[in-house]
């Protein structure tokens, strides 16, 4: 088995990128995925536990482990979207990768991606690279959450299974979203006009859906 999905979530405060990004999350936790979540909002109380942090949550782990417990498959950090990458990728290394195959898929949710501490609109740190590279092999699934297209370069746009993409105003970002789907100019031109809370998705396999 190979994990495959990975979300793109555009649009403005406000408009409803949490509230998607939960239900996609919740989504894959009923699907049998764990779900490691940086929830600084405390919004995903519903399906996750909060943890003060990534340190307590493995311990957790261990500690159920040794115990034969079963451990809620729901965890939340108020931290930064590097630790909570970070905690992902060491289970995917023991869970998945160690063992040749995925045994238990790792959903990621970061709700705002300025928070990587390497990534721009042309350039991303070594760290999320790696994941996005090599996310079939951990067994992660991401949901990505930014304000708009020039906040990640294109290696993560290439990458995607879903875009979705609530109003933007600003022509600019428009054109930036286009190009880097590779979409003909105007494609995305009824985002300027969508209500909040509405949002147009995409997919490499189909365009706009």
């Amino acid at each position: 088995m190979k994990a495959d999905f990975l979300a793109l979530l555009l649009g403005p405060p406000g408009h409803g990128k949490s509230s998607l990004a939960a239900e996609l999350a919740e989504a894959r936790l009923r699907q049998g995925s764990w779900v490691l979540a940086q929830d600084a909002n405390r919004e995903l109380g519903r399906f996750c536990v909060e943890y003060p942090s990534t340190h307590a949550f493995l311990e957790r782990v261990a500690a159920t482990a040794k115990e034969g417990k079963p451990m809620p498959g729901g965890a939340s950090f108020a931290t930064s979207a590097d630790a909570v990458l970070r905690l992902a990728v060491t289970l995917g290394e023991q869970w998945n990768r160690a063992r040749g195959t995925v045994a238990q898929p790792i959903c990621v949710v970061v709700n705002e991606t300025t928070s990587f501490e390497g990534a721009g609109s042309t350039w991303v740190g070594q760290e999320l690279a790696s994941a996005v590279g090599q996310r079939r092999h951990l067994g992660l699934e991401l949901v990505l959450c930014m304000q708009h297209a020039a906040q990640l370069p294109a290696l993560i746009f290439e990458s995607a299974t879903e875009v979705h993409a609530f109003r933007q105003k600003r022509a600019d970002r428009i054109v930036a979203l286009e190009r880097v789907l590779g979409e003909d100019p105007g494609a995305f031109g009824a985002l300027r006009d969508l209500p909040k809370h509405r949002f147009t998705t995409w997919r490499p396999d189909a365009g706009l859906v």
